[in-house]
């Protein structure tokens, strides 16, 4: 039996208990000897009962497909090898307290009190919940499962078409997986840019399905608690050749996700990509980093430098071309 079809039987049988409308009027003040209950408050409190009970259908069956996920897996398609040492910095969101579909207005939440994590949402029988997230220097890494509980939607891919996210400065979205059991996609939401912090919202109106040709309209708006940053910062104070020019170096920063330089000017019209990087481990391993990225701004450029996830409680010393820099933490 396929976990979708184990998700579906359990639920399959789920029914409102009998007399559970008599007995919430009842607790509301009314008492056995009161008069009949008007048609109208039995429609109004069987909607209701309807709404509870897909609420916890929906609900359970997002954690019957978060209890299945291989997490080491997951982030070893997205990082690479040495998931042990960036998965304590990935942060769970998604817990059974946190955990429900309602609507920011059904909560009485007001628009301006994002104080309240909403992490899971339903919109045309396709529900998304936002599973984890990692806060790197530059960017913040949400994964989150998109599924499909009526149809088989999701089969030829999906993307956020229409979507924002309150912090940041831009970013994407890619399919990690995709579970045709249960009808999931995993998805990595990148948000690029050093500040993120407190509380985000994520707002989704419309996705693409079968390779981007149809469009379907979701309302989807949830909010969540970013994590603190994943990375530490060390003083440099001196210049260092960057880009074959001295540059000035005030600090460094490390995270399991690479070394990100904060410079001045606009890097990435003329950057080479031609320095080497690399980290020293406390047994004297060297750890190459081959890749780099960067992103300008009018004024100040990141530059970031990653290969390998990094045993960050390891790193003794950062080499960049033949320069080393010994670790002290900024205090």
């Amino acid at each position: 039996m396929t976990n979708h079809e184990r998700i579906k039987n359990a639920f399959s049988g789920v029914r409102a208990p009998e007399g559970l409308a008599d007995r919430i009027l009842k607790s509301k003040g009314s008492t056995a000897t009161a008069e009949p209950i008007k048609l109208r408050q039995r429609r109004k409190l069987a909607a209701i009962v309807v709404i509870v009970i897909l609420t916890i259908v929906v609900t359970s069956t997002v954690f019957a497909y978060a209890q299945i996920i291989d997490f080491s897996r997951l982030y070893r398609l997205v990082f690479g090898e040495g998931t042990e040492h960036i998965e304590p910095h990935i942060i769970q969101l998604t817990t059974e307290e946190q955990n429900d579909i309602r609507s920011h207005q059904q909560l009485g939440i007001a628009d301006n009190q994002d104080n309240q994590s909403v992490l899971v949402s339903e919109s045309h029988g396709i529900v998304i919940a936002l599973i984890s997230a990692i806060n790197d220097r530059d960017a913040l890494y949400i994964f989150c499962t998109v599924q499909d509980t009526t149809d088989d939607r999701l089969n030829q891919g999906v993307s956020f078409n229409d979507w924002h996210i309150s912090q940041g400065g831009g970013g994407g979205t890619s399919v990690v997986d995709y579970d045709s059991d249960t009808k999931t996609s995993t998805i990595l939401i990148t948000s690029i840019g050093e500040h993120h912090e407190g509380n985000a919202t994520l707002r989704i109106t419309s996705i693409l399905v079968d390779r981007g040709e149809t469009t379907i309209w979701v309302h989807w708006r949830l909010s969540f608690n970013v994590p603190k940053k994943a990375t530490t910062e060390f003083t440099v104070a001196r210049e260092i050749t960057i880009n074959n020019e001295p540059t000035w170096i005030e600090s460094i920063y490390l995270s399991p996700l690479g070394v990100t330089l904060e410079l001045p000017g606009v890097l990435a019209i003329y950057y080479e990509r031609e320095d080497i990087v690399y980290v020293k481990y406390e047994d004297g391993t060297v750890i190459p980093l081959d890749n780099s990225t960067v992103h300008s701004t009018a004024e100040t450029s990141t530059l970031r430098f990653w290969g390998d996830i990094i045993a960050f409680e390891k790193v003794r010393a950062i080499i960049i071309n033949q320069e080393v820099i010994l670790l002290q933490p900024t205090r």
